[in-house]
């Protein structure tokens, strides 16, 4: 576990430390991957808190340890869904007018993007939770587990749902974009390239890189939502815990090795994350500026 949260916390950083220090283009889509770095990094950090709870049992059973240990968990895991689902979108703006979109960064986009990543995982998923609750000594198993600190009415109308209708929304989202995609790629190969055919290039770089981020996540998480819903919503497994939940639990664990894959994705699409992670790791002893209008040229 510890193995884990110092591979998550170092991949991520680097993708944060790249976008604070303008080594790679302060673009909308980077700055999503950035906020889903924020949010990926810190699952990390709360790694020792969970190893914490494993070792000393008088952790485990308790109530305000194990909200601690749980709710940031849940919030940044929703944040992550808004932040793919809002690369998602932008994706789609792009594809639908390469000529008209523009990509730059100003306040009002910094503040609008961050409340859309941020404010509901904030209000919804961590501090309705962290009041709504349930005593660790009225559940199943008396000790800390993210299905059972949190009260089963949250779990079954409000986490549920909410991951389901992110799913739900990227995938939708995701049907015109595929057709634009595939309609200008075969527009692209027959024309001669021009300033048109550049931009479009980038934008179905960057969202064949999108897609990269969201089928790991999509099926990371899918089952162990179903799975989930199966314990949730029966009585007789949500109270007498059996195979259902040890399922769920063996499926949780490699999903926090989810959270490692996206700086991995961006370093093998993207030739600017390449250049400015080399960079921070001191591999190249001077960094290149790449300018933000061939973000995503392979």
């Amino acid at each position: 576990m510890i193995v884990c949260a110092v591979i998550l916390i170092g991949l991520n950083t680097l993708v944060v430390i790249s976008f604070i220090f303008k080594r790679i283009p302060r673009t909308l889509p980077n700055f999503f991957m950035f906020q889903l770095a924020i949010a990926d990094g810190a699952i990390g950090c709360l790694g020792p808190v969970n190893i914490f709870s494993s070792i000393f049992e008088s952790l485990s059973k308790s109530t305000p340890y194990c909200k601690f240990e749980t709710m940031p968990v849940v919030c940044c895991v929703t944040a992550s869904g808004f932040c793919i689902l809002g690369l998602t979108l932008d994706r789609l703006r792009a594809l639908r007018n390469p000529l008209l979109y523009d990509s730059s960064m100003m306040a009002g986009r910094y503040v609008a993007s961050t409340l859309w990543v941020w404010i509901i995982p904030l209000a919804i998923y961590y501090i309705l939770p962290m009041i709504w609750f349930q005593d660790l000594k009225d559940t199943p198993l008396k000790t800390c587990y993210t299905l059972y600190i949190m009260k089963r009415e949250f779990v079954a109308f409000f986490l549920l749902p909410g991951m389901l209708l992110i799913f739900a929304s990227v995938s939708v989202v995701y049907v015109p974009i595929l057709k634009i995609a595939i309609k200008q790629t075969r527009s692209i190969q027959a024309m001669i390239a021009d300033q048109n055919d550049t931009n479009m290039k980038s934008h179905l770089q960057i969202l064949k890189t999108a897609t990269m981020i969201l089928l790991p996540y999509v099926l990371g998480w899918m089952p162990w939502c179903f799975v989930t819903a199966a314990i949730v919503y029966d009585e007789d497994e949500y109270n007498f815990p059996g195979t259902k939940f040890k399922i769920m639990q063996f499926i949780a664990y490699p999903l926090v090795l989810q959270s490692a894959i996206n700086p991995l994705i961006y370093a093998a699409r993207m030739p600017e994350y390449r250049i400015a992670f080399k960079s921070c790791l001191g591999c190249s002893s001077q960094v290149s500026a790449v300018n933000s209008d061939t973000s995503g040229l392979p």
